[in-house]
């Protein structure tokens, strides 16, 4: 059987390539036109430079409505013309009062607002829900917000872009607005058709919004019904919480889906606040735009606070009133929902197996594909005389209003015949193929060369594939992961799923009496965005919990996250090479979806846990974690027991002890308490910076001057982490000096309970300002007897004493083993049980650090090894972000489906740190800790088997041949089997770079001026050049 034929692209004229290329050396900006230079258009037609002829189904993304030059509007703009054309703000015009009166009255509205296109329409309608929300709601202006929904167009405008699904690009203008936005105030990002997070943003945070606008209608569900009750549901619930909801009719109103406005679908009795109205409502013959409201909201306008130029102009004002004139004269409603109906019966009346399903709103539709590229599609109805606009998987449709029925016939057919014909459709330049004997096509561009902005069936081999990455938590690493990733992964597809409905991660659920880091706060912080005005040398933790969340918001992080969505499981599906990641929403839904590679951040201490001591779910009292602290909880005047004395348990104890009746301290173990960190001494009292200090760190070179010499300090302590180091003696005697100094009138037996027999550093040193002092203080009992177990009214040890309290907090830390707090399975083992002792390996068995043999595409961010017992933990996250950046950017250029560690190299690692690096520290002395999962003698996963700078050089660049690769494989099927494998070097695919068949590139960017001062260490090694 031989192959089907292959048609070639369409050929452009030397008329249209020139035209293009003196289009793209002049002209910035735009959308992604269709290759065509239109010279001529009327009705539903259209004609190139060429002559060649084409059927608009698109309708110039709705704005030619009634077709092109539609002859009752340009006869009116035309005779207007000889009249006059404009009256701009300086005068007044007889037209505008009888058309804004008829206006209003059509409508039910009270005034009329004219500006000149539908992006300045949404942003004056942002402007008066501002006003609105600041006036007449009481809403302070710097908290006043409008809210916007993810994919809803609204214009690309300074005000009004930041409003739409956030673009990679609206960084590079600084654009962002936290006033005007689809971001709520809790971060989460607000998607269409996902009311339930409406809901949530609306309950919380109603006293400060002003508005919401959308789009009422997007064509992108499987039924109108959806998008209505969705719509609805914004409606109902603005008139719940006193906000005033916004009807964007730029794009579908003037008739497009049966009715006028598009929002006349969702009830008789909706009205909405402001709607906006523009380019169709002129037929696309002239740019106008109008808004209209109710007196409540118009009547706080005041002048020279909105108005445009070329707003309500004479030219304007005529074409819209033909428009309005031609759609109810010739029953154009009426016609829109019989055109919808029989491209709907046409299109499922083919039975085509491409064919998904088909969205028809009146003369809107969406036409969704199986398996099919979009711009390669549009390319071919394109070459074959349809003018029409792709969707990833599919073509966006909108017919003119006066198109017949022949027409849309002529239109279908074309459409029909192109879906037969799309799989052998050549839409790269200098493919080859059976059809032209296997010789490479002349180099011309052809129509789809010049859509590059879309997919195409065959990547070139700089153009990397786009991956889904799932991360897991939003706290300290997976902000930094939102804020590095898209900078350094050139097309990720990046998902941050947190269970929480905020950033924050530890410091956000962390809100016990005292938390803080022990560590200070110009060293806690990213190395790329430092706070110079950190309030004190160590802060408390809600000013940490700020800075990370303000990171959040700087780098617009939040657009990555969806908020409330707790994984439960991850599954690897081999064949797919994929992740199933598994998750519950908030509103307890159960939900799955399948990302290229999963990321967990889960942290070290997030995994809190009470103990399980017999009795104490039988206790009456009030029982938290520390992670769980009850605000509402006053512990004045009351007995309460504290157990654990690790960084919690020593924190909250000296702030519960002045105010409590008595305190019982449970302490298991011993732990070395520490006055000082790298020589910074801590105190109970807060240590501020004065107002001189914080002056003078505005000066970029005095901040990074104190900056490096507080974060040095963190990096040249590593000496002491040897057994029998000077440095780690030094430490023991100023520990021992400090516990006798502090408890100088407590009997020796007491001061004994607080030098540990270990060294210091086996067990996390902690400051402990104002613990010794509390802990020897009368209305503290301090109890190292075992506990047994809990009563309805309190405690009993080992001993049999038993201790009533009102309430009990565990500082007893979080789950430390490493373990997964939910099911991975790959291969049939789950990463749980493997890494539980008697398990497969028994501890976090990973390839420095970063991933596991036989668990593909799985890479873990500040897990087991996270860092070294130096250096600074936001740098430990940064350096393996970037690592992970390194090895995305090869499997998404390279053509790999699935990458693990290999089991050789992770037994090297692991021989190397418990065989060679650990034996020789004090970790491996006799003490338990979050290093050894609390068994003392077991593995040591907690620390990095060396320093912070040795991690930082070993993770500076993979060491590819210790990783395992599967790779895609690059088939073509040409009809049949014809498979052509060439394994690791599929990607290499047809021979092309992007940039070369890119005109406007500088494809030899590498060279310099003469003279130029060339740094001959990064020649030819960016990444990005």
């Amino acid at each position: 059987m031989g192959s089907a034929p292959v048609l070639e692209p369409l050929k452009l004229s030397q008329a249209t390539i020139s035209l293009l290329d003196k289009e793209s050396k002049y002209c910035v900006g735009g959308f992604q036109p269709t290759p065509a230079m239109l010279a001529r258009a009327e009705g539903c037609k259209l004609w190139d430079v060429d002559g060649k002829e084409y059927l608009d189904f698109i309708s110039m993304f709705s704005a030619a409505n009634l077709g092109h030059n539609p002859p009752q509007v340009v006869s009116r703009v035309i005779e207007q013309m000889g009249k006059v054309c404009l009256v701009n703000l300086a005068g007044h015009h007889s037209l505008w009062p009888s058309f804004a009166e008829m206006m209003c009255n059509k409508f039910g509205y009270d005034r009329i607002i004219s500006m000149t296109s539908g992006t300045e329409a949404a942003d004056t309608a942002c402007k008066l829900a501002r006003k609105w929300g600041i006036k007449s709601k009481g809403i302070p202006a710097e908290e006043c917000l409008v809210l916007g929904v993810g994919s809803c167009y609204h214009g690309l405008g300074s005000s009004v872009w930041p409003l739409m699904d956030p673009s990679p690009t609206r960084k590079d203008y600084g654009l962002g607005s936290s006033m005007v936005t689809n971001v709520g105030p809790s971060g989460e990002s607000l998607a269409y058709l996902d009311l339930a997070a409406m809901q949530r943003c609306l309950e919380q945070f109603h006293d400060r919004i002003a508005g919401v606008i959308i789009e009422c209608f997007h064509g992108t569900s499987r039924t109108v019904d959806e998008e209505r009750i969705y719509a609805r549901g914004v409606y109902d619930l603005c008139r719940r919480y006193n906000v005033l909801f916004i009807a964007d009719e730029v794009r579908q109103g003037a008739g497009k889906t049966g009715k006028f406005l598009s929002y006349e679908y969702l009830g008789d009795d909706c009205k909405p606040d402001i709607v906006t109205m523009g380019k169709s409502i002129t037929a696309g013959v002239y740019p106008q735009s109008f808004i209209l409201g109710t007196n409540k909201i118009m009547s706080l306008v005041g002048q020279f606070e909105m108005a445009s130029t070329f707003g309500n102009t004479p030219l304007g004002i005529v074409a819209a009133q033909a428009t309005i004139e031609t759609i109810e004269n010739e029953n154009l409603l009426d016609h829109a929902l019989e055109l919808g109906k029989k491209w709907k019966d046409i299109v499922e009346g083919w039975n085509h197996p491409k064919v998904d399903y088909v969205f028809v709103m009146g003369a809107d539709s969406n036409l969704f594909l199986h398996d099919t590229d979009g711009a390669r599609f549009a390319a071919l109805c394109m070459h074959k005389g349809v003018f029409c606009h792709p969707r990833p998987n599919g073509l966006r449709l909108s017919f003119p209003l006066v198109m017949t029925d022949e027409e849309l016939e002529a239109g279908a057919a074309i459409i029909r015949e192109a879906l037969d014909q799309v799989d052998q459709y050549q839409a790269v330049p200098g493919d080859t193929s059976p059809a032209n004997g296997g010789q490479t096509n002349d180099i011309e561009r052809d129509v789809v060369q010049h859509l590059t902005r879309f997919s195409l069936d065959e990547p070139t081999v700089d153009d990397p594939r786009p991956l889904k990455v799932a991360v897991i938590g939003a706290g300290l690493a997976g902000i930094l992961a939102g804020v590095l990733l898209p900078a350094k992964v050139p097309n990720i597809q990046l998902t941050i799923f947190e269970k929480n409905n905020q950033v924050g991660g530890t410091w956000l659920e962390n809100i016990y009496p005292g938390v803080r880091c022990d560590i200070p706060a110009n060293v806690y912080q990213s190395t790329f965005a430092p706070n110079t005005q950190w309030s004190q040398l160590f802060a408390e933790g809600a000013e940490i919990r700020n800075y990370w969340q303000g990171i959040a918001r700087k780098f617009n992080v939040c657009q990555y996250i969806r908020f409330g969505h707790k994984v439960t499981g991850l599954e690897w599906g081999s064949e797919a090479s994929h992740w199933k990641v598994n998750f519950d929403t908030s509103e307890t839904w159960s939900l799955s979806e399948a990302f290229d590679f999963v990321i967990p951040a889960l942290g070290h201490f997030n995994d809190w846990r009470l103990p399980d001591y017999p009795g104490i779910k039988d206790y009456k009292g009030l029982l938290r974690h520390t992670s769980n602290w009850d605000p509402t909880f006053d512990p004045t005047g009351k007995r309460v027991a504290v157990i654990g004395n690790g960084a919690s348990g020593i924190q909250v104890t000296p702030h519960l002890q002045p105010i409590i009746s008595h305190l019982d301290h449970y302490a298991r173990n011993k732990t070395w308490v520490a006055a000082t960190w790298a020589g910074d001494v801590r105190t109970f009292e807060p240590q501020y910076y004065t107002s001189e200090q914080l002056e003078s760190f505005k000066d970029p070179e005095v901040y990074l001057a104190y900056r490096k010499s507080l974060e040095e300090k963190y990096w040249r302590g590593f000496r002491s982490v040897f057994r029998g180091s000077e440095q780690n003696g030094k430490i023991r005697a100023g520990s021992i000096a400090l516990v006798k100094q502090r408890l100088a009138s407590q009997s020796p037996e007491f001061i004994e309970k607080f030098i540990p027999e270990f060294p210091p550093s086996c067990r996390r040193l902690t400051p402990g300002p104002g613990y010794l002092e509390a802990v020897a203080a009368p209305n503290v009992s301090y109890i190292d007897t075992p506990i047994e177990r809990f009563t309805e009214t309190g405690i009993v040890t080992t001993d049999g004493v038993h201790r009533p309290v009102d309430a009990i907090f565990a500082a007893t830390g979080a789950n430390t083993d490493f373990k997964p707090p939910f099911p991975i399975v790959a291969g049939g083992v789950d990463l749980r049980s493997a890494w539980t002792p008697g398990g497969k390996w028994g501890y976090p068995h990973t390839y420095l650090g970063l991933a596991t043999p036989g668990f593909p595409n799985l890479l873990w961010i500040l897990g087991a090894h996270a860092a070294g017992a130096s250096g600074t933990i936001p740098q430990a996250a940064e350096v393996q972000i970037t690592y992970y950046a390194k090895l995305l950017r090869k499997v998404s250029s390279q053509g790999i489906k699935s990458i693990a560690p290999s089991d050789a190299a992770t037994d090297d690692f692991i021989r190397y740190a418990s065989q060679k690096f650990f034996p020789a520290t004090v970790f491996s002395q006799n003490c338990s800790s979050w290093a050894n999962s609390g068994v003392a003698g077991s593995f040591i996963h907690g620390h990095w088997p060396g320093s912070a700078a040795h991690m930082t050089v070993v993770r500076k660049e993979p060491r590819w041949e210790d990783w395992v690769y599967e790779y895609q494989k690059f088939d073509r099927d040409e009809g049949q089997a014809i498979t052509i494998d060439v394994g690791r070097f599929g990607y290499l695919s047809s021979g092309w770079t992007k940039k070369e068949l890119d005109p406007a590139f500088d494809i030899v960017g590498y060279l310099q001026k003469p003279g130029s001062d060339v740094d001959l260490r990064s020649l030819h090694e960016n990444w990005w050049e």
